[in-house]
C-alpha cells in the first residue's frame, strides 16, 4: 500500500524520509502560493481598475478596455454639471452612466433623470420645466425649446461622453409629458 503524499508541514516524518524530500514536501505549497500571488499581481490590473489612471493609461490598460474608459472622469462631470445646474428643476442625461455618476458624485443637484436602460423606471416627479441636459445634441433635444450649450463634457480619456454638450433648455411640458420622447431616443418605434 502506498502512502499518500505529504502536502504540508504537519506530515509525520519517519527515519526513511530524507532531508531533501522533507524540504520539498514543506515548500511546495509555498511555491504554488507565491506563483498564484505573482499571477494575481500581474493580471489584477486587467480585470479591476486598481492602478492610478495615468499608470493604467501609460500601460495601455485603459485603451484596451472600453469599460475602463467609461469609468473615469465622473467626479469632474458632476462638478461641471453642478456649475450649470443653478435654478434648474431637473437634470436629464443621455445615458445611464452619466445619470449614475451624477447621482453618486453630484452634490446639490436637482433630480436626475435618464431614459436609458433601467433608469427609465425611476423618472423623478418634477414640477418645473427648466432643465440641464447632459450629452444631448441639439437634434436629440426635440423635447425642449431654447436649447443652449453652456459647457462640454471633459473626460481624461477619449470615450463616448468626451466633448458632448451640457446644455440648458425649457422642457415643452412637464417631465412626465415629455418622457415618451426621451424614451423614444433609445427605443425607436
Amino acid at each position: 500500500m502506498t502512502e499518500a503524499p505529504c502536502v504540508d508541514a504537519t506530515c509525520s516524518v519517519d527515519s526513511s524520509t530524507s532531508t531533501g524530500e522533507l524540504h520539498e514536501r514543506v515548500y511546495v505549497p509555498h511555491r504554488v502560493g507565491a506563483g498564484f500571488v505573482t499571477l494575481l499581481v500581474v493580471l489584477l490590473p486587467i480585470g479591476l481598475p486598481v492602478l492610478p489612471l495615468q499608470v493604467a493609461d501609460r500601460l495601455g490598460v485603459v485603451s484596451a478596455r472600453s469599460d475602463y474608459q467609461d469609468e473615469v472622469g465622473w467626479p469632474q462631470l458632476a462638478r461641471d454639471v453642478e456649475l450649470q445646474a443653478h435654478g434648474a428643476d431637473v437634470v436629464v442625461t443621455r445615458n445611464y452612466g452619466e445619470a449614475g455618476a451624477l447621482e453618486l458624485f453630484g452634490h446639490g443637484l436637482p433630480p436626475v433623470a435618464s431614459g436609458q436602460v433601467t433608469f427609465r423606471y425611476w423618472r423623478p416627479q418634477v414640477g418645473g420645466q427648466r432643465a440641464v441636459l447632459v450629452g444631448f445634441t441639439p437634434g436629440e433635444a426635440s423635447f425642449c425649446r431654447g436649447y443652449q450649450a453652456v459647457a462640454r463634457i471633459q473626460m481624461p480619456v477619449d470615450n463616448e461622453e468626451r466633448g458632448q454638450p451640457i446644455a440648458r433648455c425649457t422642457l415643452d411640458g412637464s417631465l412626465a409629458q415629455v418622457w415618451p420622447q426621451i424614451l423614444a431616443l433609445d427605443n425607436p418605434p
